[in-house]
Formats: C-alpha cells, sequence, structure tokens
C-alpha cells in the first residue's frame, strides 16, 4: 500500500502524518518509498483518519443538499402564489 496517496488526499505533510501517528518522518517516507513495509498500525491509522473526511465531507455535503431543498421548496411556493394570482386575474 502506498500512504503518499492517502497522505496527500488528507491533506497532510509527512512531518504531519508521523506527528499524529506517534513515529518520525522518515519512517513514513520509507513506507512511501517501498524501502520498508508499511506496518499494519499505520495502515489502519490512515484508514481511520481517511473514514473520518469522508464521513464530514458527506455529512457537509448532506447539509447543504438540505439547505438547497429548502430554498427550491421557497421558490416554488412562491411561484405557485404568483401562478395563483395571474390565474385569479384571467
Amino acid at each position: 500500500m502506498n500512504i503518499k496517496i492517502f497522505r496527500t488526499e488528507l491533506g497532510l505533510t509527512q512531518q504531519e502524518l508521523a506527528n499524529e501517528l506517534g513515529i518520525n518522518r522518515i519512517s513514513i517516507s520509507d513506507y512511501e518509498r517501498g524501502k520498508t513495509d508499511t506496518p499494519l498500525f499505520i495502515i489502519k491509522a490512515i484508514e481511520q483518519r481517511f473514514r473520518n473526511k469522508q464521513s464530514k465531507l458527506l455529512a457537509k455535503k448532506n447539509k447543504s443538499l438540505v439547505r438547497d431543498n429548502k430554498i427550491l421548496k421557497e421558490k416554488i411556493k412562491f411561484l405557485e402564489k404568483k401562478l395563483t394570482i395571474l390565474e385569479s386575474n384571467k
């Protein structure tokens, strides 16, 4: 597993990831270059961090969709009122 893809997707430097995992930056570099195998606990920690990021993004997107849906409903109500007024003036 090349952890660089996930690290960069999370927006972390090697040093930041190393700090979070409690290891040194050289170890992260070695894992990314395939110099040494990435330990399972590192893979699991990165996976958890990635899942958390995905969850936050989905929650943010859902909140945005709810807001957009509310705006659309308000616009529909407005247009329905206009249409009722126009039809009553015929």
